[in-house]
């Protein structure tokens, strides 16, 4: 699908040439992404955590197996200095990360909705 909202430039700072043109978004592509999202998302509801936490972890690993590559268009792109970069474009662990899903500990218990369940902490994370 082709921006509406017609194209930027993205200019190399250390050099002034352009590296890409790419398409701005106008109102129609934000309501076609809308609606493009709201389509998608009873199927990703209807997932587990686990099989979430797979695809998010399938993504980190795309980000993980070319962060050379990201790194270089960081500093390209950015003008940013290639230690900020690989920093940037590394990517860590979190306390959120994707396999806390696997990793869920205490009791479950009905949220009030009757179809979803919480998780409540018993214990440090230590425990885990």
């Amino acid at each position: 699908m082709a921006a509406q909202g017609g194209t930027l430039e993205t200019i190399e700072p250390a050099t002034g040439e352009v590296l890409a043109e790419v398409g701005l978004a106008g109102k129609a592509d934000v309501a076609e992404a809308a609606r493009r999202a709201r389509a998608a998302q009873p199927e990703w509801a209807a997932k587990t955590g686990p099989e979430r936490a797979a695809l998010i972890r399938r993504a980190a690993r795309i980000v993980e197996d070319n962060h050379e590559e990201f790194e270089g268009w960081l500093v390209r792109e950015g003008g940013c200095v290639p230690g900020k970069a690989a920093f940037e474009a590394a990517p860590e662990p979190r306390e959120t990360d994707p396999g806390s899903a696997r990793r869920a500990a205490g009791t479950s218990s009905p949220n009030g909705s009757g179809s979803r369940y919480g998780i409540r902490r018993t214990g440090s994370r230590s425990d885990l």
